[in-house]
């Protein structure tokens, strides 16, 4: 964090923990719980659950594009308030679905790139691939999938009343 007083550093840290111990506090809960529950638990009153309901994702991001190897590429950073709406989704949702360990060694702690190379060693033959336009490739409907298909594990309540806005 070069540039930063060590006031804020610090700040930053005790947050980060916070953030961790309030995701592992509900792994324990006794059952679901609503959304805006867990998104005040999280934020403290800090962040708002109607700013949440109310976000405008394309005014709280900036696309920048750059040449790389000859080829255009577009970038969307997300500003301070839409990526603390996803660290949200991140903890209290898309933690809690399953995941296919055997095939899938991106995104995930513990996971890495030698695990997904390790376990074709042996093989004789490779194939390496990139995927054009990954990103932009998925679509709503099959997040909205991933997602009801891991309903079953998720500490939100009223996932049925939020699916659409976190889709979005």
């Amino acid at each position: 964090m070069t540039g930063d007083t060590p006031g804020r550093w610090h700040k930053a840290i005790l947050e980060e923990f916070w953030v961790v111990m309030v995701a592992k506090t509900v792994r324990n809960l006794r059952g679901p719980r609503p959304l805006e529950e867990l998104f005040n638990a999280m934020y403290r009153g800090k962040r708002s659950v109607s700013e949440f309901a109310q976000l405008d994702v394309l005014a709280n991001s900036e696309r920048r594009s750059f040449t790389h190897k000859g080829k255009l590429r577009e970038v969307v950073s997300p500003n301070d308030k839409l990526t603390s709406c996803h660290e949200f989704i991140r903890l209290f949702l898309l933690d809690f679905l399953p995941v296919e360990t055997e095939v899938v060694f991106s995104y995930r702690k513990g996971a890495s790139s030698y695990g997904a190379v390790a376990c074709h060693a042996s093989s004789r033959h490779f194939f390496l691939s990139d995927i054009a336009d990954f990103f932009p490739s998925i679509k709503r409907e099959r997040i909205r999938s991933t997602i009801e298909t891991g309903r079953a594990t998720s500490p939100i309540a009223d996932l049925d009343k939020w699916l659409g806005r976190i889709v979005d």
